[in-house]
């Protein structure tokens, strides 16, 4: 397998932070990046808010536009609540961005963990969550 993602809950501030590595080149890749993400949301079981750490994510551009149907898929599974990108590669950010304009499925950018914290944290009482 040719990416792997590691996830880490945040206790502190109720957040996972996932963290995918690696390159996806094929829609095996894709599978497999997809995956990963949905066995770890059943397992935990209910809607998380998430930060993506994305810096150590490659995908061939020949593939993007397979990648952003997999993360459509992964976000229509309903398991992320809140979820903000940090520190993408141009290439992933330019198909997360294609993904969200074709599907309206949200997923913005940060370019700090703080400001995805506080954004998370200002979604939640926006949407009056604790």
């Amino acid at each position: 397998m040719s990416v792997t993602v590691d996830f880490k809950h945040d206790v502190r501030h109720n957040i996972v932070f996932a963290t995918p590595h690696g390159k996806i080149e094929t829609e095996a890749d894709c599978q497999a990046w997809f995956d990963q993400y949905s066995n770890y949301f059943q397992r935990v079981g209910r809607q998380v808010d998430v930060i993506f750490l994305l810096g150590d994510l490659s995908i061939d551009g020949q593939i993007m536009t397979v990648w952003g149907e997999y993360r459509v898929k992964l976000f229509h599974e309903n398991h992320v609540r809140f979820s903000y990108r940090v520190s993408p590669q141009a290439l992933v950010s330019i198909a997360t961005t294609v993904s969200i304009l074709r599907t309206k499925t949200p997923n913005p950018e940060k370019s700090s963990i703080g400001e995805a914290i506080a954004a998370i944290k200002a979604d939640r009482a926006k949407a009056g969550i604790k």
